[in-house]
């Protein structure tokens, strides 16, 4: 538009309007721009407030597992153990027999969900070395193989060889399971798991894609929180630890969702040569 009228004027030789048409607009840019600054500072300032909000949430969950679960879990294994001894006993009944593996297979339950809690509030501190994250995919697929042919659904892969980062064994063992596990849960019965591992700039790339029952936006924007879960039986900690490991290797996540036609999880980490 400046340039436009610049050139009316000039044609016009209406050149005393010149000097005030550039003031007009170049002040009209300034303005725009501050805007932009100041909507940009809001934006920011709202994430970090809900970053914030998030952090206090896992630092009040994290004491509350220290404090609660190994209290719980001793007499739980006692319980458990005299439990085991009794199935064991030939003079109970095959009824009898069946309400003690009813109890045992509760108690193993009510143990792993303690676990989850002492995995939250466990510090993620353990020494990070070099690791070839496309053979850990490769077994996390091998892995998980055998669970999702019960669910009728098929693993399709694409990686890259040798690809590198700085992380932990064990953890990007367990962050891969957990949303492998979750996709495969999400399909019911039959569907497709698609994972692809690759590189671009200083970044490698897992790409997650299941088929499923996908998640509305205001699901989308829960995921990650504690005690948020889409599943009947879940306990919402699973994925809250998920991304927790993530962040610890300096990673990030992104997921991305469309109701009825399935969810694709994208993590990202620094490459290591």
């Amino acid at each position: 538009m400046t340039f436009t009228l610049v050139i009316t004027y000039l044609n016009t030789k209406e050149l005393n309007q010149i000097p005030f048409l550039l003031f007009y607009y170049f002040l009209s840019w300034v303005c725009l721009l501050m805007g932009i600054y100041t909507i940009e500072n809001v934006n920011q300032k709202r994430t970090i407030d809900l970053e914030l909000q998030r952090a206090e949430k896992l630092n009040v969950i994290s004491q509350l597992a220290a404090s609660v679960a190994h209290e719980v879990r001793n007499p739980m294994t006692s319980v458990r153990g005299f439990l085991q001894l009794l199935k064991e006993d030939e003079v109970i009944t095959v009824t009898q027999n069946n309400y003690i593996t009813i109890a045992i297979d509760e108690l193993d339950h009510a143990q792993a969900i303690i676990n989850d809690y002492l995995s939250l509030a466990k510090p993620h501190n353990e020494e990070k070395t070099l690791l070839n994250l496309s053979n850990e995919v490769k077994k996390a697929i091998e892995l998980m193989t055998s669970f999702s042919t019960i669910f009728d659904i098929d693993i399709k892969s694409e990686l890259e060889e040798n690809l590198c980062i700085q992380g932990n064994r064990g953890e990007v063992k367990q962050v891969l399971i957990n949303i492998i596990k979750n996709g495969i849960e999400s399909m019911d019965m039959g569907g497709l798991l698609y994972v692809k591992l690759y590189k671009a700039a200083d970044f490698v790339f897992i790409e997650i894609k299941d088929t499923g029952k996908g998640m509305t936006e205001s699901q989308l924007k829960k995921i990650g929180t504690p005690f948020y879960t889409t599943k009947e039986k879940g306990t919402g900690i699973g994925m809250t630890i998920t991304y927790q490991l993530i962040q610890s290797m300096r990673g990030s996540i992104r997921v991305e969702s469309k109701l009825g036609k399935g969810t694709t999880f994208t993590i990202t980490f620094p490459i290591k040569n």
